[in-house]
């Protein structure tokens, strides 16, 4: 017998005599080996020739299996379903696989070495919720089982519940004077996918909004809401579970617009009023939402406005130095604001007091120094100050003359101011003649009289 490794080798046996019809080598050939036998009969005259020579290869014994990978769930994943099964890749050499599940790395109290011949794992029951789960899947055949194989872990998912209620941020509840326009904003409440919004004029009220779904946490109507009005809102958030409960409602009042003031009436003067002193304050009753008041004064007998609008932020406006005596005006007061001005307001007719210049003297002086009719008074005069007044002696020459006469400072003391040269200084007693001048427009006149001095 002849055993080699290649065709004609005799490396393992080199001619070996065999006299049984068997032969089992020494020792064990090699693993997935190619061998090459010749068996070649012989006895006393010879051995046989042209043999066949055989081959065959040996076997690859079986070993331990490698490691598996696990696909699912990843090393270190998060929200699992609670149902989830654990899957791997197949190992060709592996008879199974152990698989082991615990709550701590190495622990098994759920699953111990638990054989699997698949390449898929699903609890008995689901895990529990947002938990922390360790698995290892071991590969092993006949031979032993595979040797450092990784563990992984992952955490399942907090299943969804009902959410929690909102705080609704704006408007405040019980709120005033809200824009009309403003928008309703809510807190965001995490595991809501979405927010009922309600409205009404009443508590659960919802004639204008009906439970309407809003993703975002903020709502704007589609028009603006009534002035001066009470809305009550709810906002309710939601899920796939269901919608929160209990949730509190808020109400708020809208604001009233400012709008343009009311006429005002005018308290002095009365309409058609007449003999109004030219030194007036004419006056009006406030009105609550002005924040002022043009004032337009016109002359009617010559149309000048004296005042064309004029603001004025009091209830009255004085009018002195802006009146004539004995003139007709119209005056208008239109209240404003910042939406604008009063309209239809009405205006007052009144007339200024007449100017009538009626002296009434002294006539006689006793200029003695002693404080009493020391000088001439002539009553009234300080309302004409464009005047003249001159004294005359009873031959009618002028002793006297001075402009802007006012019972002060230009009055006569009975002494001269004219013909000094010819000695009249102080004017001797008797009887004197004088003429008063009044030189405005509105009183223009002479007036002429006696007066008696006495020493």
């Amino acid at each position: 017998m002849t055993i080699g490794t290649t065709s004609g080798g005799n490396e393992l046996l080199d001619g070996a005599s065999v006299t049984g019809t068997s032969y089992s080598h020494a020792s064990d050939f090699a693993e997935n080996t190619t061998y090459y036998i010749s068996v070649g009969p012989y006895n006393s005259v010879g051995e046989a020739t042209g043999c066949a020579e055989i081959s065959f290869t040996t076997e690859t014994l079986a070993t331990v299996p490698d490691c598996t990978t696990i696909t699912f769930p990843g090393n270190g994943a998060t929200d699992i379903a609670l149902d989830a099964a654990i899957t791997w890749t197949a190992v060709s050499d592996a008879d199974g696989y152990y698989i082991t599940i615990g709550t701590s790395s190495g622990g098994n109290e759920l699953v111990d070495a638990v054989s699997v011949t698949g390449t898929s794992y699903t609890h008995n029951s689901d895990f529990a919720e947002n938990t922390t789960y360790f698995v290892s899947v071991v590969s092993f055949n006949s031979v032993g089982e595979a040797e450092g194989c990784a563990e992984i872990s992952f955490t399942t998912e907090t299943l969804a519940t009902v959410p929690d209620c909102t705080t609704i941020t704006s408007p405040g509840n019980g709120a005033t004077d809200v824009a009309l326009d403003a928008a309703i904003t809510w807190t965001a409440v995490s595991d809501a996918d979405g927010y009922y919004v309600t409205i009404g004029t009443t508590s659960g009220g919802n004639e204008l909004v009906d439970a309407l779904s809003v993703t975002g946490t903020s709502y704007t109507h589609t028009s603006d809401f009534a002035e001066n009005t009470t809305y009550f809102v709810s906002v309710v958030p939601y899920n796939a579970v269901g919608e929160a409960a209990g949730c509190t409602e808020i109400s708020y009042t809208t604001e009233t617009l400012p709008t343009p003031p009311d006429c005002t009436l005018i308290s002095f003067p009365n309409n058609q009023n007449n003999g109004i002193p030219v030194m007036s304050i004419i006056s009006w009753q406030e009105v609550e939402n002005a924040e002022g008041y043009y004032v337009t004064l016109t002359q009617t007998s010559s149309g000048e406005a004296v005042l064309s609008n004029q603001i004025v932020f009091e209830m009255s406006i004085d009018l002195s130095g802006k009146l004539e005596y004995g003139q007709e005006y119209e005056i208008s007061v239109i209240p404003f604001n910042g939406q604008g001005e009063a309209e239809t307001c009405g205006s007052s007719l009144f007339t200024t007091e007449s100017l009538d210049f009626n002296p009434k003297t002294k006539y006689g002086i006793s200029p003695n120094g002693d404080g009493v009719n020391d000088f001439w008074e002539i009553e009234g005069i300080e309302s004409f100050p464009d005047n003249k007044v001159a004294v005359y002696n009873r031959w009618g020459d002028k002793v006297f003359e001075v402009e802007s006469y006012d019972n002060q400072l230009n009055v006569f003391e009975g002494r001269a101011s004219r013909l000094q040269y010819l000695g009249a200084g102080e004017l001797p007693e008797g009887t004197y003649f004088f003429e008063i001048q009044i030189l405005s427009e509105e009183a223009k006149g002479k007036y002429r009289g006696f007066l008696i001095i006495k020493r």
